[in-house]
């Protein structure tokens, strides 16, 4: 059984659309700079980074910091692959 992990997103408004359509409207509030803060609870595996990743550059994984992190690392992972077939 895979257990549910919490997270606070932001994300930008300009993909606010799908922010209210996939989370509840009580997750959701706004900042200032034109972003949405998201705190949720998402379940934890493979499935959470590729969900995270369909956001590209509208969204930041706030916390926790091991998600940040392995975000990042998946991210230059890409990268050097694309680098890779230049």
């Amino acid at each position: 059984m895979r257990t549910s992990i919490p997270l606070k997103l932001r994300i930008s408004e300009a993909v606010a659309y799908r922010v209210y359509d996939e989370f509840e409207e009580a997750d959701v509030s706004q900042e200032k700079e034109g972003y949405c803060i998201v705190e949720t609870s998402l379940q934890e595996g493979e499935w959470l980074y590729s969900y995270l990743l369909s956001y590209g550059a509208a969204l930041e994984v706030l916390e926790p910091s091991d998600v940040r992190e392995e975000l990042m690392k998946r991210i230059q992972s890409m990268l050097g692959v694309c680098r890779k077939n230049q």
